[in-house]
């Protein structure tokens, strides 16, 4: 019978328990020229918390960051891909990004056993491949102001999903910035670039019950609700939703361009007589016709839709007015550079006959 091998090996824990400890080695903090002399009074700078996310479509959401120069954050990236696939995050010097691309590419088989991050200067930092729902974060600060790309330099991904990091550097309108690819653009545009489409969403200079609405022919409008009228219009993309949507659900929608037409501060119709007071407006609500919002409100006591659309021929916007039931004499107020007509051409009476009122328009014309 064998001898129970117990006590040899108690004999060698024993003597692994008297070997003694070594010593971690000790790392001096090496001084630096260009680092300031430390001051107890200053507050130790509050690192800067940035979320970024890989979504399926071969984006990061959101397209562009920013910080100021010299001040530490952290990026800390999640893959919600839909999709399943891998992805990585490396942030490049600026305009670098193209080569790092080309040196993740031409790693080979090597590349999978190092992230598909490549060995270069150009590169600040980076992360590990990411499989879904899984995280990773970067730390550091940027003293000098530029465009920092990031990109995911998995194979194949490169070309299409970047973005920018912005130290000290104003932002662009995001329709206008050549640092984001394409569809960035329209991934952040409510609508996602559908048109007719409506938006219930906070807006500037504009109450909190706003309506943004995309037309055709590029042509966008802002109404209302609290106040029961057009408020603006722009032309170009439709609005940025993307600080509202990631944040408290407080923030402002953007415009990518400045709005062409801004409604005057009174109210575009009357009662009974041109002199009366601004009506007393209570909203409805709307209902939705091949796209188009058609606004229901009460003015005065008095019934009101109001359909905006965009003219085929001319690009110009056409407010369409329906009462169906007038009780009271309607006079709409005269409006520098607009026209008011009926289904008989230019307006020629005011108040509006009973049967006028049923349908008028007002026309604002293209910019």
């Amino acid at each position: 019978m064998r001898a129970p091998l117990l006590p040899a090996l108690f004999a060698t824990a024993i003597l692994a328990s008297h070997c003694p400890a070594q010593d971690a080695p000790t790392v001096q903090p090496q001084k630096s020229t260009n680092q300031k002399p430390a001051n107890p009074k200053d507050p130790t700078p509050k690192r800067k918390s940035l979320q970024l996310r890989m979504r399926d479509g071969l984006r990061f959401d959101p397209p562009r960051l920013s910080v100021k120069p010299g001040e530490p954050f952290s990026i800390t990236v999640e893959n919600v891909d839909s999709t399943h696939q891998t992805h990585n995050l490396v942030l490049t010097q600026p305009g670098k990004m193209t080569d790092v691309v080309q040196l993740a590419l031409s790693m080979g088989e090597a590349g999978p056993a190092r992230n598909f991050v490549p060995e270069s200067s150009a590169i600040l930092a980076s992360t590990k491949i990411l499989n879904p729902d899984q995280k990773a974060s970067v730390q550091l600060a940027i003293q000098e102001p530029g465009v920092y790309p990031y990109v995911c330099t998995f194979p194949g991904h490169g070309a299409i999903m970047y973005g920018a990091l912005y130290v000290g550097v104003p932002l662009p309108p995001l329709a206008k910035d050549p640092n984001v690819p394409p569809t960035a653009v329209q991934s952040m545009l409510a609508g996602g670039g559908r048109r007719p489409f409506v938006q219930r969403i906070f807006m500037p200079n504009s109450g909190p019950a706003a309506i943004a609405v995309a037309l055709e022919n590029d042509l966008n409008f802002c109404w209302d609700a609290g106040a029961c009228k057009l408020r603006y219009a722009w032309k170009g993309p439709f609005i940025d939703g993307s600080a509202h949507w990631r944040g408290n659900g407080r923030e402002l929608a953007s415009l990518p361009a400045d709005p062409w037409w801004s409604a005057p501060p009174d109210f575009p119709l009357r009662f009974n007589t041109k002199d009366a007071p601004p009506p007393h407006c209570e909203f409805l609500g709307y209902k939705i016709e091949k796209g188009l919002p058609e606004f229901h409100f009460r003015a005065d006591g008095v019934e009101v839709f109001e359909k905006i659309s965009a003219t085929p021929d001319s690009g110009s916007l056409q407010i369409r007015f329906r009462i169906p039931n007038p009780t009271k004499p309607v006079v709409p107020i005269p409006q520098s550079n607009q026209l008011w007509t009926t289904s008989g051409g230019p307006l020629q009476t005011s108040p509006l006959t009973p049967s006028q009122s049923r349908e008028f328009f007002l026309s604002i014309p293209k910019p």
